[in-house]
């Protein structure tokens, strides 16, 4: 039964998916230049910081190559929220904000995964194809670190997603904090984007453990160079809690929802 079960699930995430695909592939031009643009995007956002290390070359400890193996690993993380869980976060928050969730609970699906695999961003391909590109073009991944690689990208992905989900739940809680919770992500992703050399101490604990932006920041760039069992089950640990977490948060505050009465309605 449990196996029945899953399988309908993946069918059904897959035939999502497919329904959204052929939406975006339908205006042609209009999804590849957001591709694209994404793609020039984060390889100029890169300049800057290429600029800084070639003048000083290592900053406490960290090369070029070291963050530009950060930035791929965050943008292909972040790319796997924009592609297929994109619903999580912003989007969320609204259907709660407005009372548009009834809609949802009349599908004989999971709630949570139909909310968050109901939405796409072309775009985020761009992110993955950049961020492929810079993970190679870094020179830290080999055949003996790949594994770790994956596992990063993994930890990230749930981040991502688990942290929108938290987010997009807060007006379960808390009426009208759709524009705090999107200032907040902003704020966790620009946390991401800094090279892991500028924080130590508490800032550096703080941030591999109560506000986890290093976890796919600064962590892996050192797991890549040399691998800690521990670290990394205090990385599998962190990506856990923060998914399994909001998870429960999002199914508590569902008992916390106001309908809208809007069924098929959009103001």
């Amino acid at each position: 039964m449990a196996v029945n079960v899953t399988y309908a699930r993946f069918r059904f995430w897959g035939r999502l998916y497919q329904t959204i695909f052929r939406q975006m592939m339908s205006l042609k031009i209009s999804f590849a230049l957001r591709v694209l643009f994404m793609i020039m995007n984060n390889l100029i956002m890169l300049f800057g910081w290429f600029v800084v290390f070639n003048t000083f070359k290592i900053i406490n400890g960290w090369t070029f190559p070291d963050f530009m193996f950060m930035s791929g690993l965050i943008v292909i993380s972040f790319s796997i929220w924009s592609v297929f869980f994109r619903g999580a976060g912003i989007y969320m928050a609204r259907l709660i904000e407005y009372g548009d969730l009834d809609t949802y609970l009349l599908y004989p699906k999971n709630v949570l995964l139909h909310v968050i695999c109901g939405q796409s961003d072309p775009a985020g391909l761009g992110d993955l194809i950049s961020g492929i590109i810079l993970v190679t073009a870094s020179g830290l991944v080999t055949w003996g670190n790949i594994g770790i690689l994956l596992f990063c990208i993994l930890i990230g992905a749930c981040l991502f997603v688990g942290f929108n989900i938290i987010l997009g739940s807060l007006n379960f809680y808390v009426k009208d904090c759709t524009d705090f919770g999107e200032r907040l992500f902003y704020f966790f992703l620009n946390m991401t984007g800094y090279p892991g050399c500028i924080y130590d101490g508490v800032a550096k604990l703080i941030l591999i453990s109560v506000f986890p932006a290093g976890v796919i920041s600064i962590l892996p760039v050192e797991q890549m160079h040399h691998a800690d069992a521990i670290t990394l089950l205090w990385m599998g640990l962190i990506g856990s809690v923060v998914l399994g977490g909001s998870i429960l948060f999002f199914y508590i505050g569902l008992k916390r929802y106001e309908s809208g009465n809007k069924i098929g309605v959009k103001l």
